[in-house]
């Protein structure tokens, strides 16, 4: 992979400069008011589709290891779109937030099971098909992620005030961002190959600014 096919298209690169600086004036001026509210969803889903769009044309030009990845990358974005849009209708129509265990919430908490399957894809993978192993991996990323998420917050959530559990939300999240970013940085120094090194890197610090925005 020659290091130009990673760089940002212009045009990618001015769109979200714009997502970015209109959602900061969308927040400074409306504030919390709902065009406030239906202009900052609205921004926050198109680029993350238009994210997963990009991932998504990005794997049509490279075969094996490279199209997986960035396939299972595009498919995180597009679920965080899709769990924005149900958080949208909730707090637009129905003047309300999701409540805790509700099903946008877990589609929220748990895209980044997509970001771990693209971290254990075989690295020696030449072939853009899947293997059974490699579905039977994903079976038990997704399992794990659900036993997590249930476990850990949707359980105890059922006895909880609406404030204790966000927070424990919040924390079971924070911890989970936390996993991913070490694995990822784990495979971005182990790799031997220079392309994949690239994938690993970015999708570490693109973990790392997630995490920074999202815990704040």
């Amino acid at each position: 992979m020659p290091s130009s096919s990673l760089r940002i298209p212009r045009a990618l690169f001015a769109v979200a400069v714009a997502v970015i600086l209109l959602h900061v004036l969308t927040a400074v001026f409306l504030g919390p008011r709902p065009i406030g509210s239906l202009l900052g969803n609205s921004l926050q889903i198109f680029a993350s589709f238009l994210a997963a769009g990009y991932c998504f044309q990005a794997a049509k030009r490279f075969p094996g290891f490279s199209r997986s990845f960035w396939i299972l990358v595009g498919c995180s974005m597009g679920l965080w779109g899709i769990a924005d849009i149900g958080w949208t209708y909730y707090e637009i129509l129905l003047h309300a937030v999701p409540p805790p265990g509700s099903l946008i919430r877990y589609l929220f908490d748990t895209h980044g099971m997509f970001f771990v399957m693209a971290i254990f894809l075989d690295q020696e993978k030449v072939s853009s098909k899947l293997e059974w192993e490699e579905i039977f991996d994903f079976i038990q990323i997704g399992i794990l992620f659900f036993l997590v998420y249930f476990g850990m917050y949707y359980l105890p959530a059922s006895s909880l005030s609406y404030q204790e559990a966000l927070r424990r939300e919040l924390i079971v999240v924070f911890g989970g961002d936390l996993g991913i970013i070490f694995l990822a940085l784990l495979q971005w120094k182990r790799t031997r190959y220079r392309r994949i090194a690239r994938l690993f890197g970015g999708l570490t610090v693109y973990m790392m600014i997630y995490t920074v925005f999202a815990s704040s």
